[in-house]
Parts: structure tokens; C-alpha cells; sequence
């Protein structure tokens, strides 16, 4: 009974843990420095931004804007930098919010201190991935808790775009070598990304082999990359409450269909002959789920280098589901083995299809409430 009980309480932490799926936990800073200053564009969730300033009085966008402003510090050596113009606009079709800084910095320029400091007290993970654009170089680095200011070696960064030079400076302005820290973003939202899971979890009740569990995940992962794609590079545009919804729609019906299966097989071995079927149910609901994935790219920013971003992103959201299959499939085929009924694996199917139905219900009365 320790491996049912062990299931039974991963299953109850989805349940709590349920209402944070799609938290990205990340913001996205773009720097390009000029002769005299620059310009600095920052990107954030607009439910993020409700977080840090819930109230709704009048002076609300004033107030929000003093904020983010008052979030960066930005210094030549130690002389202080200065903003002359700032833009504020909202990206609907991602659910985000820019905030564009034009800044001037004294003469001449030697190295660029940048400070960051939004978000951290009210959540200890949060990162800001930031680039730094000059001349022909770039820098990547991340704003973390512990890590709020960075320095860059203006006159460094000259030097090395005017010998071009091999060195750590120039690697970085490859593409790929600028978006590899989108492949921990997409393990991380895979393991955090309780929504995922729950659907990895559903066809992991139907006692299957692990060629036939590879060859399910293989559809999914062919059916969301393409919906990622398409998402990000704008050729479609779903609303993401649609997807949600949606995405909670696949969870419910893939544990009913468990549970009926499991119900007709009674003890005996489960019937393959819906096997195609299945695979069909998983390309479709993984053609869902891949919008899913494009929001936390949308509202991080992806800069320009966009396919290089993408690529390391999804590369993540595989190893991230990898790993989690890895764990979980030894512990249900060891329930499997165990048990001489299906009796836990239709209760656990239940558990999931109910956990679908309230995320179904709580986000389509969200849609109904716009």
C-alpha cells in the first residue's frame, strides 16, 4: 500500500499546487547601449503586474509606471545615468506590459552599471533574463535574488568588437549561445507546470509498455511543437482562456476514458484496440497544449534571436517531461504489477478527472466574467 499512498498524496500536491500553473516567474530586459546612453526595454505578465500593485484607485498606471522606474538603477562608473523618454504599452496578444527607457549616461562611456531590483520580495525565484546590445557584442545575464546588479565592460566590449576576437564576449553574440538559458525555463515550467503533469499523469493510468508510453509522448511532442511555432511567430492567435480551458478539457477526458477503460477490462488485461485512438487523442490535446507553452515565451520576450530562443525552450519542455515520465513510470507499473485490480488506477483516473473539471469550471468562469 506505500506505492498507492505515495501516489495518492502526489496527486493531492497537484491538486493544491493546481491554481499556479502557468507562473512563469520571469521577466525579460532588453539594453541597447549607444554612443551617449541607450535604450532599455523591459517586459513583464501583466497578471504579474497586478500582483505588485493590486489595487485599482485612479493613479494606478502612474503608479505603476514610478515603480518599474524606480526599479532600475543605471550608472557610468559612478556617475548616475539619466531617463529623458519613457513609453509605456501593452502587448494584448501575449498578456504582457513594455516599458521602454530612453537613458543618457556622462561622458565617456567606461562600464555600464545596472540594477534591478522588482518582484524579488514577492517571490525569492524570480529572474529577469537581460541582453545588452553594443556595437557588434552582446551580453547575456540574469537578474536573480541574489544576484540584482550587473556590470558591463563598455570599453571592453569596444575593444573586442573592433579586434574581433575569438573570447567569451564575441561567443555570446551567437544566437545560440544568447538563448541557451531557455532550456532551464522550459524543464522548470514542465516540473512547475501542474496542468502538464496531470496530462502525463492521465495516460500513465492506462497500463501501457514503455514503446507505446515513448510513442505517446513522441505524438504530443510532435503536435505542441507545431502550435508553439505557430503561436510564437504569430500565424495563429488564440485566447489564452480558450487554451486553458482547453488544456483542462484534455485532462478531464483523457482520465474518463481511463476510467472506462478500466472499468470494461474488469481485472483482466487492457484491451489495445483503442490504441490508434489514443494516439489521436494525444496528438490533438498536445496541438492544445503547445499554446499553452507559446504564453510563457510571450511573456517573457524572446529578443530577436526568436528561433534560437524557441529551439532551446522546447528542448526543455522535452527533458522536462522526460524526467518526469522517468520518475513516474516505475511507480505506476510497479502498482500495476502489484495490485491484481485496476480498482486504484480508476480511482486515481477519478481524482485527475475531477481536478479537470475544477480547472475547467474555474477558468471558464474567468471567460465568462470578460
Amino acid at each position: 500500500m506505500r506505492f498507492q499512498r505515495l501516489f495518492s498524496c502526489a496527486l493531492l500536491a497537484m491538486w493544491c499546487c493546481g491554481l499556479n500553473a502557468h507562473v512563469a516567474g520571469v521577466t525579460d530586459t532588453q539594453i541597447s547601449i549607444t554612443h551617449e546612453g541607450g535604450v532599455l526595454v523591459y517586459t513583464v505578465p501583466i497578471d504579474s503586474l497586478n500582483e505588485l500593485l493590486p489595487s485599482s484607485g485612479d493613479d494606478d498606471d502612474q503608479a505603476m509606471e514610478q515603480r518599474i522606474r524606480s526599479a532600475f538603477k543605471i550608472h557610468n562608473g559612478q556617475a548616475p545615468c539619466f531617463i529623458e523618454t519613457e513609453v509605456s504599452r501593452k502587448q494584448e496578444n501575449i498578456g504582457s506590459r513594455q516599458f521602454e527607457y530612453g537613458f543618457k549616461c556622462p561622458l565617456p562611456l567606461t562600464e555600464l552599471v545596472v540594477e534591478y531590483n522588482l518582484f524579488f520580495d514577492l517571490e525569492s525565484t524570480h529572474e529577469n533574463f537581460a541582453r545588452v546590445d553594443f556595437q557588434n557584442s552582446t551580453q547575456n545575464f540574469t537578474f536573480a535574488n541574489d544576484y540584482r546588479q550587473h556590470v558591463i565592460p563598455i570599453e571592453a566590449m569596444m575593444l573586442e568588437s573592433l579586434a574581433a576576437r575569438d573570447t567569451v564576449l564575441k561567443s555570446s553574440q551567437t544566437p545560440l549561445g544568447s538563448s541557451s538559458h531557455y532550456f532551464r525555463v522550459g524543464i522548470q515550467h514542465i516540473l512547475t507546470g501542474v496542468d502538464h503533469l496531470v496530462f502525463l499523469v492521465a495516460l500513465l493510468l492506462l497500463p501501457c509498455s514503455m514503446s507505446r508510453l515513448f510513442a505517446l509522448i513522441t505524438t504530443f511532442t510532435v503536435a505542441h511543437s507545431i502550435t508553439l511555432a505557430l503561436s510564437v511567430f504569430d500565424i495563429i492567435a488564440v485566447p489564452p482562456l480558450i487554451v486553458e480551458s482547453a488544456i483542462a478539457l484534455s485532462i478531464t477526458f483523457v482520465a474518463i476514458e481511463n476510467y472506462l477503460v478500466l472499468q470494461r477490462a474488469q481485472g483482466a488485461k487492457v484491451s489495445i484496440a483503442k490504441w490508434r485512438r489514443r494516439l489521436l487523442t494525444t496528438f490533438g490535446f498536445g496541438l492544445v497544449h503547445g499554446f499553452g507553452f507559446s504564453y510563457i515565451l510571450g511573456e517573457i520576450g524572446l529578443g530577436e534571436q526568436v528561433m534560437a530562443s524557441l529551439l532551446f525552450f522546447n528542448l526543455g519542455v522535452e527533458t522536462g517531461q522526460l524526467l518526469a515520465v522517468c520518475l513516474l513510470f516505475p511507480i505506476v507499473m510497479r502498482m500495476f504489477a502489484r495490485f491484481n485490480t485496476y480498482h486504484w488506477a480508476q480511482i486515481s483516473s477519478l481524482a485527475v478527472a475531477a481536478l479537470g473539471v475544477y480547472w475547467l469550471y474555474q477558468r471558464s468562469s474567468e471567460f465568462s466574467s470578460l
